[in-house]
């Protein structure tokens, strides 16, 4: 199955819509930054940012957390990221736990992990 993915943005006030990024892969759930420079996506457990002005995607390195799930948040200052990773080593198995980690990339800190493996960040 062939994958594209566009990342857009559209004007309110007129309806224009701009192409910030394309990819002949799949990536999703794009969350804006609050000082609203970038869009942060999810490509094969992969985090990623990019500029809202347009340009590549950059890497955020999440350390152990390489398998995220599509529901990651970013705090309110812009300081911080939260995901959700599956840390199963089974890929049949979802045993998802919580991480937060700063925005620019480092070493995640375990936030929770359900006893059932059904713990996930919604944000």
């Amino acid at each position: 199955m062939k994958v594209e993915s566009t990342l857009e943005t559209v004007a309110i006030e007129n309806g224009n819509r701009t192409i910030i990024h394309s990819e002949k892969f799949l990536f999703e759930v794009p969350n804006w930054t609050p000082d609203g420079k970038y869009l942060i996506i999810n490509s094969e457990g992969k985090l990623y940012k990019v500029p809202v002005i347009g340009g590549g995607m950059t890497q955020i390195n999440t350390g152990l957390a390489v398998k995220c799930n599509n529901d990651h948040g970013i705090s309110p200052d812009g300081s911080m990221l939260v995901v959700s990773h599956n840390d199963s080593e089974n890929p049949e198995e979802q045993h998802s736990s919580i991480y937060t980690l700063p925005f620019e990339g480092g070493t995640p800190v375990s936030a929770g992990t359900g006893t059932d493996g059904s713990v996930r960040w919604e944000g």
